[in-house]
């Protein structure tokens, strides 16, 4: 049987290294992702699960039961999920029902993003605990990053206790992710977040863009309830809202103790709640934590919200903040020791508040306010993972491509063959052989022009 080469330009490429008994399972296909989705599917401690670069992978009209428990590396390559359903599972190590993506993660999930497809709504079941998009707990040892939801501004519903977009209880380390575009309710929890239902340990450079969250008793856009840390993470175009008295909402988080908020700002968010719910722009309610460097915006004043940085606050400290002139910083404070500064409407917008913010690095972002990362990180590279492909004619082949950096903001690639006669690429990276021969394959960086042969 004929055989032809395709040559490819040498590359430097970086890969982890595997343990002895490593184990990497490629997904290429749908049923290759299908074939994982049983609730219980372990990833080992030195295993890997590659995605196909930027490739889409159509679950709609699977009801998603999870990978049940990862204790290795989910890399996903700036592949995307869409999904539309799920249905709660518990593994060996759950004693409860929980729903997301991943149920447990002790290891790495990253470059991972999700599409919620339609409506989403999780039935009620009795003791299902925790839910979520991406991965229900996140334990100490695990870390979400990269990870990207967009919500194409469907509704999620579900009933469970902590309700997450990204993680519902976070116990490890999340950053880099960003929530867009979602309607988020549930059908009581308690604590309900875009980024995590509960965060016990930290989040950082995560973003939260037009969204609605309701129904819950402690509602945050980055957490329902937080006592760890939240660094650098921005929030804006939110709304939050309950039907219920005595709920705790704010901008960052609803609950707030002995946590640190640090280098994140808060702008154009709204409050629909009863009289006795406890509303702050960054925390609804606030005891023994650390506010700084951070600020809070909003055009015009919400008469449900009682305080820029907190509703409730006690044993609050912090420095550095800035807040607009004509509402509170804290509604109701006790033994609170909080720096802040108030200044004119067009400070926040005309390079002032730029000026004046310390403790880091700081941006000018969408409308001209200052956020707290770079929110558009441009590409500096690509990279191809095989120098030189033989195949036999009909014979087909995947080439993966690694974007630099791994945070890039747009990890778009165009696929080319310089004889398609020879050789056919798909958008994913699919190579097909037709005829005998040899070609060059490229691949080029959306975003920059950057390509790799």
């Amino acid at each position: 049987m004929k055989k032809f080469y395709l040559l490819f330009a040498a590359l430097a490429v970086l890969c982890a290294a595997p343990g002895l008994w490593a184990a990497t399972v490629r997904i290429d296909t749908v049923d290759d992702l299908l074939a994982l989705n049983d609730g219980k599917y372990t990833v080992g401690k030195s295993d890997t699960v590659e995605f196909a670069a930027g490739k889409t992978f159509d679950l709609t009209g699977t009801k998603w039961k999870g990978i049940g428990i990862n204790r290795g590396v989910i890399r996903g390559n700036g592949a995307t999920v869409m999904l539309n359903g799920f249905k709660p599972c518990r593994n060996s190590g759950l004693q409860q029902y929980h729903f997301g993506f991943v149920l447990e993660n002790y290891g790495e999930i990253t470059d991972l993003n999700f599409n919620v497809a339609s409506d989403i709504s999780v039935a009620e079941q009795d003791d299902t605990t925790l839910g979520a998009l991406v991965c229900a707990c996140n334990r100490q040892s695990g870390r979400i990053a990269n990870c990207y939801v967009e919500g194409n501004h469907h509704r999620v519903k579900a009933w469970c206790d902590d309700l997450g977009a990204i993680t519902a209880q976070n116990l490890g380390a999340v950053s880099r992710c960003s929530v867009l575009n979602l309607d988020f309710r549930s059908g009581h929890a308690d604590n309900l977040g875009f980024i995590a239902g509960y965060s016990g340990s930290t989040i950082e450079y995560c973003r939260v863009d037009s969204g609605l969250m309701q129904s819950a008793d402690h509602i945050g856009a980055i957490a329902g309830s937080v006592t760890g840390a939240v660094r650098n993470c921005w929030v804006m175009h939110v709304y939050l809202a309950t039907g219920e008295d005595t709920c705790h909402l704010g901008g960052i988080a609803g609950d707030a103790n002995y946590a640190e908020i640090s280098q994140c700002c808060v702008y154009h968010i709204g409050f629909d709640v009863p009289s006795l719910t406890v509303c702050g722009g960054f925390v609804g309610c606030a005891s023994y934590t650390d506010l700084s460097d951070s600020y809070f915006y909003v055009w015009g004043i919400d008469e449900d919200m009682m305080g820029q940085l907190a509703g409730i606050g006690s044993f609050v400290t912090g420095t550095g903040n800035y807040i607009i002139e004509y509402l509170p910083a804290i509604g109701d404070g006790r033994n609170c020791s909080l720096g802040y500064e108030e200044l004119p409407d067009e400070s926040f917008t005309d390079g002032t508040l730029l000026g004046l913010l310390e403790g880091g690095e700081w941006f000018a972002g969408p409308e001209i306010l200052p956020v707290p990362f770079n929110w558009n990180v441009p590409v500096t590279g690509v990279a191809l993972d095989l120098h030189s492909v033989t195949l036999q004619t009909g014979e087909t082949k995947r080439l993966n491509a690694t974007v630099a950096p791994s945070d890039a903001s747009n990890k778009e690639l165009i696929w080319s063959s310089y004889d398609k006669t020879v050789v056919k690429v798909s958008s994913s990276g699919k190579l097909t052989a037709i005829a005998p021969g040899s070609t060059t394959v490229r691949v080029k960086t959306r975003d920059g022009g950057f390509t790799a042969k």
